[in-house]
């Protein structure tokens, strides 16, 4: 019996759509990469001027601009590595957002602590710093729970 030979997809075919939205969704994902990429090549090399630029008259709000700086391009990647793993395996995981998500807190309260003389000369203003830094501790704490979660539910492969 002769095999029957596939008529080429026409494009109210459900598989011309997918092969389309699929071939979309991919391409999106590598122009979102190589933003991200541009972003954080931008984003170091200012960073670099940055810091040789005010590190002799002020060192140390410059290397707290500059690890500001570095933690951002840390998020930048760890989005990357997101994309890049989204568009390998057609899945798309929740680590690397939460830790994407301890890395901003991590980022902001190093931020607040930088500009702490300034923004503590009241008491109304230093108490609600205080429930910021206390809002972030607990935000970072959480977000490490759930990524403990996640690795101890996907070893015993209930995830």
């Amino acid at each position: 019996m002769p095999e029957r030979e596939h008529a080429p997809l026409a494009k109210s075919s459900p598989d011309f759509w997918e092969r389309f939205f699929e071939f979309v969704e991919t391409f999106i994902q590598h122009a979102i990469a190589v933003i991200l990429i541009a972003a954080a090549v931008i984003l170091l090399g200012d960073a670099v001027v940055q810091f040789f630029r005010e590190v002799f008259e002020n060192p140390h709000d410059a290397v707290l601009t500059l690890l500001a700086a570095l933690l951002l391009a840390l998020m930048l990647v760890e989005l990357l590595q997101t994309i890049r793993v989204s568009i390998a395996q057609h899945t798309l995981s929740a680590e690397p957002f939460l830790i994407v998500g301890i890395i901003a807190s991590v980022r902001r309260m190093l931020i607040i602590t930088a500009e702490q003389t300034s923004l503590m000369q009241e008491p109304e203003t230093f108490r609600l710093i205080l429930v910021e830094l206390f809002l972030l501790a607990v935000t970072v704490i959480l977000l490490s729970a759930a990524i403990y979660l996640l690795r101890k539910t996907r070893k015993l492969g209930s995830f």
